[in-house]
C-alpha cells in the first residue's frame, strides 16, 4: 500500500515488498502521545493489552528466554530476579546465587519518623492499612547514616492495626501491649476490650497444650504445673496424681517438694509434700 492509505496513529513497518500496519497489534496515538500494543486505544504512555494470541508467552519480559531479569506474565502475574517460566503467582522473586540473596528497601529520610512497612491487607477497601497484618520497621532516631530500629509485627481485630511483638533495637523481645520489653523476652498481659487484639481470656504463657498443660502463668500471674487453672492465691500450684503403692519387700520413695513465700497475711510461711502428705509451718522451709 502507500502512506495514504494508512490510519492515523498506524505504525508503518516493512510487510512483505510494501509497507504494512496492524493497528490491533501495534497503534500510535500521536494526540495524547500514548503508544498501545494489542489495542488501539491505549491509556498509558505505554500500554500492553494481553491476549489469548499470545499463548503461554509473557507480556513483558526485560532479558531474553535463557537471561530473563523482568518477566509480565500473560496472567497478569509479575516475577523478578530470574527464572523464564511464567509466574504462577502474583509476584514471585526467583534468583540462583551463591551466598546470600538480598531483597532490600530503604526509606532513606534522616527522621524518626522514616520508617519502613510491609504491609498485607485482608480487606476489600484499596489500600487500606488498619486491617490485616504488617512487618514494621521502626527507626528510633534521626542519625543521618546508621539508624536504630525496632521491628514491630502487628495484626488486626476490628479497625486497627495493633502490635504484638516487638523486638527493640537493643535485642529485647517483648509480647503483648508493651513498647518497652525490660528482659530479654517480655511478655505484658493485660485485659483490654472493644474488640483489641490484647483482650486475653487465656493464660499469658503455657508449655503444652489444653487438655495436655505441664507449666502455665496465667493472665493474674499465678504460676501452675500440670494444671490449667492454679489458683490465684498460690505462688506455685500442682494438679499432680500419683498412686503410692508397696509391700515388704518393696520401698517407694518420693522428693520432698516445698513451697515457701508470704501467706495472705503477710507473715512468712512453707507448704512442703513429703510422700503424699502436705505439711504446713510458719517461718521458712527446713532444709
Amino acid at each position: 500500500g502507500t502512506f495514504t492509505d494508512a490510519t492515523a496513529g498506524s505504525v508503518i513497518f516493512v510487510g512483505s515488498g510494501t509497507f504494512a500496519q496492524d493497528n490491533a497489534s501495534f497503534f500510535f496515538d500521536d494526540t495524547n502521545n500514548k503508544l498501545g500494543l494489542a489495542t488501539t486505544t491505549p491509556w498509558a504512555q505505554l500500554s500492553i493489552n494481553p491476549t489469548s494470541a499470545n499463548g503461554t508467552a509473557p507480556s513483558f519480559v526485560v532479558g531474553s528466554s535463557t537471561a530473563t531479569h523482568f518477566m509480565v506474565g500473560n496472567n497478569g502475574n509479575v516475577a523478578a530476579g530470574g527464572g523464564s517460566a511464567v509466574p504462577t503467582f502474583p509476584f514471585q522473586f526467583i534468583r540462583s546465587v551463591n551466598g546470600v540473596l538480598t531483597i532490600y528497601v530503604q526509606n532513606s529520610v534522616s527522621s524518626t519518623a522514616a520508617d519502613v512497612q510491609l504491609l498485607f491487607g485482608t480487606r476489600g477497601t484499596l489500600y487500606d492499612q488498619t486491617t490485616g497484618a504488617s512487618i514494621y520497621a521502626d527507626r528510633t532516631d534521626a542519625a543521618s547514616q546508621f539508624g536504630s530500629t525496632d521491628l514491630l509485627f502487628k495484626n488486626s481485630i476490628g479497625n486497627s492495626l495493633n502490635t504484638s511483638m516487638i523486638i527493640k533495637d537493643t535485642g529485647l523481645t517483648g509480647f503483648g501491649a508493651t513498647s518497652t520489653p525490660w528482659g530479654l523476652v517480655s511478655i505484658n498481659p493485660t485485659a483490654l476490650t472493644n474488640g483489641n487484639i490484647f483482650a486475653l481470656t487465656g493464660p499469658s504463657f503455657v508449655i503444652g497444650s489444653s487438655t495436655a498443660t505441664n507449666f502455665i502463668v496465667s493472665n493474674a500471674g499465678t504460676v501452675g504445673m500440670s494444671t490449667t487453672t492454679p489458683s490465684a492465691q498460690a505462688v506455685l500450684s500442682l494438679g499432680i496424681n500419683r498412686n503410692v503403692s508397696g509391700s515388704a519387700s518393696t520401698t517407694v520413695r518420693m522428693h520432698k517438694i516445698q513451697f515457701e513465700g508470704l501467706n495472705s497475711a503477710g507473715t512468712l510461711s512453707c507448704t512442703y509434700l513429703v510422700g503424699t502428705a502436705w505439711v504446713a509451718q510458719a517461718g521458712a522451709c527446713n532444709n
